[in-house]
């Protein structure tokens, strides 16, 4: 079973070996996670956050999925 984050209710796979599709046909493969610079004040304690990097197979960029405490988005 591979691990995923749900964002959008589109799943999105933490595997090197996957390759999946974008809402728009696009491929893109998970490339690795690190903590955040990021902070946020969540039921009393801080909680830092966790970026997800994905990258485009055709080159075109880069795409982050940051999570805080289970809620996720994007940027890129």
């Amino acid at each position: 079973m591979v691990e995923s984050i749900l964002f959008k209710n589109k799943e999105h796979f933490l595997s090197k070996d996957v390759i999946q599709f974008s809402p728009l046909g696009k491929e893109f493969k998970y490339v690795g996670i690190k903590r955040g610079d990021l902070q946020r004040f969540i039921s009393g304690a801080y909680v830092s956050s966790w970026v997800y990097t994905f990258r485009y197979v055709d080159g075109s960029g880069d795409f982050y999925l940051t999570e805080f405490n289970g809620g996720v988005s994007i940027s890129k």
